[in-house]
C-alpha cells in the first residue's frame, strides 16, 4: 500500500504495535517517510520494528505502554510534540465461547478494545485541536464472536 508523499514527517502514534495489525501499520508508515511512536506492552517484540526499517525514510520510536492505565497514556502523550496521526491496534479477543468467558475476560475485554480508545483519544485531542488539525482515529476492532 502505497500513500505517496502523504504520509512524509506526519506523526502517527500507534498502540498494539507489536504484533499484528499493529506492527504492520508501523513499518508500512516509516516505509512511508512517517515519524511513528509504536507502543505496545511487549518489549521485546516491540524492540524489533527498529531492525525491519533499516533503510526507510521514517523512523520508528518504541516504548512500552499500558493503554488501559490513563495515567501511563496521558504522560506518553504529553512527552510527544505533536501526533497527525492516532492508530489504536491495542486489542484482547477472550477465546472460546461466551460460555467459557470469566468476568475478568468480559472486563479485560473492555478495558483494553475500549477503555483504551477513551484515554488515547482524551489525550491527544486536546493537542490536535490547539494546532487545528483535523481529527484522525483508526481503531483495530476486535469482535468477540466464535
Amino acid at each position: 500500500m502505497t500513500l505517496g508523499k502523504r504520509l512524509v514527517g506526519k506523526i502517527i502514534m500507534i498502540t498494539g504495535a507489536a504484533q499484528g495489525m499493529g506492527r504492520q501499520a508501523s513499518i508500512e508508515f516509516a516505509q512511508q517517510g512517517a515519524i511513528v511512536y509504536a507502543s505496545d506492552l511487549q518489549p521485546i517484540i516491540l524492540e524489533s520494528l527498529g531492525t525491519e526499517i533499516i533503510d526507510a525514510p521514517g523512523k520508528i520510536y518504541s516504548q512500552v505502554l499500558d493503554v488501559t492505565d490513563y495515567r501511563s497514556v496521558k504522560n506518553y502523550v504529553e512527552d510527544l510534540n505533536s501526533i497527525d496521526v492516532l492508530f489504536n491496534c491495542a486489542g484482547f479477543v477472550h477465546q472460546g465461547t461466551i460460555f467459557e468467558c470469566e468476568p475478568k475476560d468480559w472486563q479485560d475485554s473492555f478495558r483494553i478494545n475500549v477503555d483504551s480508545m477513551f484515554y488515547t483519544i482524551s489525550a491527544i485531542l486536546p493537542k490536535m485541536l490547539e494546532r487545528k488539525k483535523r481529527f484522525d482515529h483508526q481503531h483495530g476492532l476486535n469482535l468477540w464472536f466464535n
